[in-house]
């Protein structure tokens, strides 16, 4: 590890109260920056909540406030299309823990933007 210490985190997402698509993925972005971390990963699980890794599967994240983003699933289908929200924010406590987020929709889908290859 070369960063932050972090807490176990069970991330429970929901887009105007029902859960998110299956074909989107979760990340975190810091905000501030963090020195070391440049995104948290959002791991789906069965009972669609996502466990949260920063450096090793299953460790947590930093405490801290994070921008939630999404990406698609499959990137390598350019229809993929990811959820459009407002900006929303996630605070990780001390503690860790459970933490949930009803994000805003606007009830629309925008096209993914894939990264260069």
């Amino acid at each position: 590890m070369t960063g932050p210490p972090t807490v176990p985190v069970k991330l429970k997402l929901t887009l105007n109260g029902e859960p998110l698509p299956d074909s989107v993925n979760v990340r975190l972005l810091p905000e501030p920056p963090k020195e070391g971390i440049t995104s948290i990963k959002g791991v789906r699980l069965s009972d669609g909540t996502y466990a949260l890794e920063t450096y090793e599967p299953g460790d947590g994240a930093p405490p801290g406030t994070y921008q939630i983003d999404f990406t698609p699933t499959d990137t390598t289908d350019v229809t993929s299309q990811v959820p459009q929200v407002k900006p929303a924010t996630v605070i990780i406590p001390n503690e860790g823990g459970e933490v949930a987020v009803d994000l805003e929709g606007t009830g629309k889908m925008a096209p993914a933007l894939l990264p260069p290859p």
